[in-house]
């Protein structure tokens, strides 16, 4: 192309030339060809906008070039394609590479001389006559090629500018000093001058933004800043999380006087305060609006995380499921039987309509459902005609939902459908026969659970009316959640001598109805995790004081209805009735901006699209501080439940916007939008994460950020880390607020029930056994200015050396694994890791344990490390002792004591043996002064002597002569001393003396 300076983007004239007689140069290629004796030509690959027109290699003139001037051209080939619409390219090979400046090649006419001209070959385009190139083209370069766009404006010049110049009156001296020089004539300095006040508002303007220039240096740092938002994300750059605490929870049992259910959202508890009604009333929202909200503290149920699979506690009663699913002219019915596999089809068949439910069918059915909840067709309106579905899961099935959103909203689908057989995730059903239940002692007097008991016999009865087909007890199931709880003193019988610290919660893991066949009583064997272990003796049964010396039955008896609650309270203003149910979507946080509408051109008078480009849209909460706590695990242990880890907590608010079009599923009436009821659209629920480093394109996920005001200042996502933003959505928000550390009440503190709606029906009141626990507050930012630069190197990430296995085993195990060693070895093949667990409480791991520490240990594995997780080494020991009684003992009751005090249990006063599990631990050694001191202590026993100690099945007397009994590191000691296993260790006692 001739170089005449113009530059174009659009180049139509190359297209005019190729539809007319023409002919031009397009492009060119650099090559190298390797020549038959080993050495490389250079040639230019030449591409034209038409067929090749005839020239010789006179017709090439090549000129340009620094140091490599002179470049000709050696040969000529043209190639020609039969193809009309292809074009012909031609090979013209130099004589030589040239340097790195530019080239022009041209296609000139000749003289009459034959000799070239600087006319161009006949035929060609002015405009397509000559190419230029470069022999840079053939070297690497990391730059882009395309050429940059030219400056269509000059520069414009630069005042001189005064960095001196940071506060307002340097900034209006400067501003008059330049006028002076702008405007000579203009001399006034009186302070109404219209000339003056421009100055002076500028001045003011500079001085803002330098304030703000220095704010931004200062936050620019973890050490210097001194806003929370700067400090959160500071830390977070060093995997540091600053908690904004937690609230408090509590557990409460509510005694109802008939069977009834409550809806999770529409009540909420409160503290006594002046003024109040009598205990245990309950009231209405309306009743409190006189009432100053800082006169008493708010708490609402915490439900468990949502699972999308029903568990074992999801059957309200088994027997009614069975028989719903047998309902053949109920279409959901059929559909279930068709779907449900032929075994459970069998089973259903052999099951009668009177008999209990068995457990392999209950099993079976369990699985079954859980596999149809995956089915993203289940919902249809023929089969789900007639059930009223909720506000949320009839918005939920208006979008498209993946894979375990579908499992969620066909979980609640089912429950809403089968409400007398599938309990609804929300909704709380408290019985009155579980207001007490009192422990069967199997006719047994001054009972009692020892200390560390998982399990227990719970007295039932039959129903009232009722042929013996239905038990008091039957919705027990595994899940809930009981309180143990002492109600007269052991001693005195009196119930003000109850021990308040005799009570106990504990969650169910297994329920067995029974019958004792002595006189014919139903009871109900009930058992918890060891986690949940009883802390103390729980005395059930005793003997009364004298002179009546009366038994006293059900000294401490099981509370069922129990509920967790935390503290918070949700907004008045954000609660809204519709239809006799409440909705959440009644509070308006903003709408998302629309910056700017930019169409793209996909030529002349050609639109290619148009983006609606949303802007800056990060509201602010207006009420705080907002809630935080810990999500609550399905399943989670009584005992851990009130406990919670600030750095897990995540805000109490929950946004919902409108979903996208192509996110709605056909075929479905959605309720209409709270603000425009006449239209029809679902919506989407965003939720709360810390930050958006794991969330995808396709999450609707947002941060919070709280800011020193205490205030939470709303961050959403760009599209690749969490979902972007749609311009002009309308955000509506649910939250809840409450402060961290006032949620700590004492027991008993919370009395009365508050419904939101009109409740008929049983009168509830609430009892708080315990205190309400776990409120922390925020995280001060002394506190993270200290910790989060070296929180790197205190916390455990990855592991490197042998130790470091060791380590996180126990972290990430605390309450499975009292200790673990690592070692490295070589397999043969590269290195491995071999991790030896000691288990907490037992001298055995389940393999399931060992499966579970090696997969959570994956991500931490060093490369090149094969992992082995393996149990411990137990030595089972081999040890005799000759006792020496004192005159004045039996030598049973000693020998029974040593054997007590050298087991491997825990005993009844809270002590554990000698060869406790949890006493020994890996490397600890035996050592022989440490073994006669545990035997001297018990009374009765004179003196000792130790005349063997050794390794099971061990014939030396090392450790006898040497005094300890030397374990290697990845060994523990162990005996139990069971006669039917000798082989886990022998004690032999002989006694003398004594009576």
């Amino acid at each position: 192309m001739s170089d005449t300076g113009l530059t174009c983007y659009d180049e139509r004239r190359r297209a005019a030339v190729r539809a007319s007689p023409l002919n031009g140069l397009d492009y060119l290629e650099i090559e190298t060809f390797a020549l038959p004796d080993g050495s490389t030509a250079t040639a230019l690959m030449i591409f034209f906008l038409d067929k090749a027109p005839e020239f010789e290699l006179a017709n090439v003139v090549i000129t340009g070039g620094l140091r490599g001037r002179d470049l000709h051209a050696t040969e000529v080939d043209i190639y020609r394609q039969p193809e009309r619409d292809r074009d012909d390219c031609a090979i013209v090979y130099l004589d030589r590479v040239g340097d790195l400046s530019p080239y022009t090649l041209r296609l000139v006419d000749l003289d009459a001389h034959g000799r070239p001209t600087s006319a161009p070959l006949p035929g060609f385009d002015p405009r397509y006559d000559r190419l230029s190139f470069s022999f840079a083209a053939t070297c690497p370069s990391e730059l882009d090629c395309a050429a940059p766009p030219p400056g269509l404006h000059p520069p414009r010049p630069q005042p001189e500018m005064n960095y001196l110049a940071k506060d307002y009156a340097s900034f209006r001296r400067i501003i008059l000093d330049r006028l002076a020089l702008l405007m000579p004539d203009w001399r006034e300095r009186h302070t109404p001058d219209i000339g003056i006040a421009l100055v002076e508002l500028l001045a003011y303007v500079g001085d803002e933004l330098s304030y703000y220039q220095d704010a931004v240096a200062t936050e620019a740092y973890l050490e210097t800043a001194r806003r929370r938002i700067s400090v959160r994300r500071h830390a977070r750059l060093v995997d540091y999380q600053l908690h904004e605490g937690c609230n408090a929870r509590a557990w409460l049992w509510l005694e109802t006087s008939a069977d009834t259910q409550l809806d999770a959202d529409e009540v909420f508890f409160i503290t006594g305060y002046a003024g109040e009604p009598e205990a245990g009333a309950s009231l209405q929202a309306d009743d409190l609006r006189g009432v100053s909200a800082s006169s008493y503290e708010v708490f609402e149920i915490v439900l468990e995380h949502e699972s999308g699979t029903f568990a074992s506690g999801d059957l309200r009663d088994p027997t009614a499921l069975a028989r719903r699913i047998q309902q053949q002219e109920d279409p959901l019915a059929r559909y279930l039987f068709r779907q449900i596999s032929v075994e459970t089809r069998a089973l259903l068949v052999q099951h009668s309509e009177t008999a209990a439910l068995s457990a392999l069918l209950e099993t079976a059915l369990l699985g079954d459902l859980n596999r149809i909840l995956s089915d993203d067709g289940l919902y249809d309106e023929r089969r789900f005609a007639g059930v009223a579905l909720s506000v949320e899961l009839e918005l939920s099935l208006g979008l498209r939902l993946r894979t375990h959103e579908c499992r969620h909203a066909n979980r609640r689908l089912l429950a809403t459908a089968m409400p007398e057989a599938l309990r609804q995730y929300g909704r709380i059903e408290l019985y009155e026969a579980h207001n007490r239940i009192d422990f069967y002692t199997w006719g047994n007097s001054e009972c009692f659970l020892a200390r560390g008991a998982t399990a227990a016999t719970l007295r039932d009865a039959w129903g009232a009316g009722d042929a013996r087909t239905q038990r008091a007890l039957r919705h027990l199931r595994p899940g809930d959640v009981l309180i143990f709880a002492e109600l007269i003193g052991p001693r005195t019988g009196d119930p003000a001598d109850a021990d308040p610290a005799h009570r106990h919660a504990v969650r169910i893991t297994h329920v067995e109805p029974g019958l004792d066949p002595l006189n014919d009583q139903p009871i109900v064997a009930i058992a918890w995790a060891a986690e949940d272990a009883l802390p103390f003796t729980l005395c059930l049964s005793t003997l009364g004081p004298a002179p009546e010396c009366r038994q006293l039955e059900a000294v401490s008896v099981a509370h069922g209805n129990v509920v967790l609650v935390d503290h918070g309270r949700t907004p008045m203003a954000a609660v809204e009735l519709r239809d006799g149910r409440r909705t959440l979507y009644a509070d308006s946080i903003g709408q998302v901006p629309v910056a700017e509408t930019a169409a793209v051109c996909a030529g002349a008078e050609q639109l290619a699209a148009t983006y609606i480009v949303p802007g800056v849209f990060a509201p602010r909460i207006p009420a705080g501080p907002l809630v935080f706590r810990e999500p609550l695990a399905p399943g989670q242990p009584a005992s851990a439940t009130l406990r919670q880890e600030p750095r897990r907590a995540l805000p109490q608010i929950a946004l919902y916007s409108p979903a996208a079009p192509r996110e709605r599923a056909p075929g479905l009436l959605n309720r209409p939008d709270p603000q425009h009821p006449q239209a029809k659209r679902p919506y989407r629920r965003w939720s709360p994460r810390y930050d958006l480093l794991s969330s995808g394109p396709r999450d609707a996920h947002f941060v919070v950020e709280m800011d020193d005001e205490r205030r939470a200042n709303l961050r959403f996502g760009d599209g690749d880390l969490g979902m972007g933003l749609v311009a002009g959505s309308e955000f509506l928000a649910h939250w809840r607020i409450g402060d961290a550390v006032a949620g700590n009440v004492g027991a008993s503190s919370i009395t009365h029930l508050v419904s939101r709606g009109e409740r008929n029906g049983a009168t509830i009141i609430p009892h708080q056994p315990f205190s309400a626990e776990g409120g922390t507050p925020p995280e001060s930012l002394t506190a993270v200015k200290l910790m989060a630069p070296g929180s790197f190197r205190s916390e455990l990430r990855r592991a490197i050396i042998p130790e470091d296995y060791a380590t996180l085993a126990m972290r990430l195990f605390p309450r499975q694994v009292q200790r673990a060693v690592a070692r490295l070895r070589w397999s043969g093949m590269r290195d491995e890791i071999l991790l030896l667990l000691d288990a907490r409480g037992s001298n055995s791991i389940p393999p399931a344990l060992l499966e579970q520490v090696r997969v959570a240990l994956e991500p931490y594995r060093r490369i090149g490390h094969d992992l082995i997780v393996a149990p411990a080494r137990y030595v089972p020991l081999d040890i005799e002792l000759e006792v020496c009684v004192k005159p004045d003992y039996l030598r049973g009751h000693v020998r029974a004591a040593l054997l007590a005090a050298l087991s491997a249990r825990d005993l009844a006063d809270g002590r554990r043996g000698f060869f406790h599990p949890d006493r020994l631990t890996f490397g600890e050694g035996i050592a022989l002064s440490a073994l006669v001191a545990a035997v001297q202590v018990v009374q009765g026993v004179a003196y000792v002597t130790v005349t063997r100690l050794r390794r099971r099945y061990d014939g030396t007397d090392v450790a006898l002569r040497e005094g300890l009994l030397a374990l290697r590191p990845d060994e523990v000691a162990r005996l139990d001393n069971d006669p039917i296993r000798p082989e886990n260790g022998v004690l032999k006692l002989t006694m003398r003396g004594g009576r």
